[in-house]
């Protein structure tokens, strides 16, 4: 059986939604150079055509569905004290939060009209769950997330974007990191540090 006859033929809306997901597991194992993947994920999308849309993984290899043990845990996890909350506040300017550091259990991000860049890639996450909640009015949140980590996210846009690329995955082993978003007029983006391009 070919990769296509894999998908089911059913509605364009369900169709997407495995092709999509069928991307970010390729990204996620490096199957796909950074730039493909993110216009394939522009096209899949926005387009209507069920054609169009299987074109965009025929070329894939196959992902088991236990992938989680094929992606490494990247993470490193706070053995120590945790802090119980944490606030970010940005009003037009910037703030970014990156290297070694330490969230806290439950975390607080209010953007407006401004730039937060949260990268958790070398932060202490606490183990099991922490949360993080964010509003975003005018402005752009960048959530940078290492491999391995799990990652639940919900979003309600308003006149803006949310989107979300890391795989769906349950590892009892990681922790998890639980993002709820607000966004009006913005940009809430939570997705994997970008992968260095390959030298010939």
């Amino acid at each position: 059986m070919s990769d296509l006859q894999k998908f089911d033929p059913g509605p364009t809306k369900k169709l997407r939604t495995e092709v999509i997901e069928r991307l970010k597991e390729n990204y996620a194992l490096d199957y796909l150079e950074e730039d493909v993947f993110e216009k394939r994920i522009s096209i899949a999308t926005n387009t209507n055509s069920k054609g169009e849309l299987l074109s965009l993984v025929e070329d894939l290899p196959d992902v088991p569905k236990d992938h989680s043990s094929m992606i490494p845990g990247k993470y490193s996890i706070n053995s120590g004290k945790v802090e119980s909350a944490g606030t970010f506040f940005t009003l037009m300017g910037s703030t970014k939060r990156k290297g070694l550091w330490k969230p806290a259990r439950y975390t607080n991000t209010i953007c407006v009209m401004g730039e937060a860049y949260l990268d958790y890639t070398e932060a202490q996450i606490p183990p099991g769950v922490s949360d993080l909640n964010i509003f975003c009015m005018m402005g752009d949140v960048n959530i940078i997330v290492p491999q391995g980590l799990n990652v639940e996210s919900k979003g309600i846009p308003v006149m803006a974007d949310f989107s979300d690329t890391t795989i769906e995955q349950e590892d009892p082993n990681a922790p998890t990191l639980r993002v709820k978003a607000f966004v009006l007029m913005g940009d809430v983006n939570i997705r994997y540090p970008k992968k260095k391009k390959k030298k010939d």
